[in-house]
């Protein structure tokens, strides 16, 4: 009798390394305050001693979710968040 549900069982079982190895991949490379500080001073044109100064003065708030990170702080009175993946990738909210 042919067993019809081994080739499924093999796709689901790679389906699920993939999914923890993005999840490992995504928790190592989480963000941190100085990912922010260097993308901002990217994306600004300005030094990055003055951007880290500047949110340590304006505060620099981070939530750490595992997987990605939420960065919160206010710029010229106006609350701005931004959403980080991978220490490099950015998402303004």
């Amino acid at each position: 009798m042919l067993n019809i549900s081994q080739p499924r069982e093999k796709s689901s079982f790679k389906k699920y390394v993939i999914l923890g190895t993005l999840a490992i991949l995504l928790a190592v490379t989480n963000p941190n305050e100085e990912d922010v500080a260097n993308y901002l001073a990217e994306k600004t044109n300005e030094n990055k001693l003055m951007v880290k100064l500047s949110l340590s003065l304006v505060g620099l708030e981070r939530n750490d979710y595992i997987f990605f990170s939420k960065f919160s702080f206010n710029q010229d009175g106006e609350k701005k968040e931004v959403i980080g993946l991978f220490k490099k990738l950015f998402f303004k909210l």
